[in-house]
C-alpha cells in the first residue's frame, strides 16, 4: 500500500486541505487530514 499527502479540495471543509492518499492494488482511499471524511475509488480493469 502507497500512501501520499496530497492537497485536494475538501466538499465537508469547502476549500483545498491536505489528504493522504492511500492506493493499493483495488482501490484509491482519500481522507481528509481536517475532518477526516473518506472518499473511495475502486479501480475498474474492464
Amino acid at each position: 500500500m502507497i500512501e501520499i499527502p496530497r492537497n485536494l479540495y475538501c466538499e465537508k471543509c469547502n476549500k483545498e486541505t491536505e489528504h493522504m492518499v492511500r492506493e493499493d492494488a483495488l482501490e484509491i482511499e482519500y481522507t481528509c487530514t481536517k475532518c477526516n471524511q473518506q472518499h473511495e475509488i475502486v479501480k475498474s480493469f474492464f
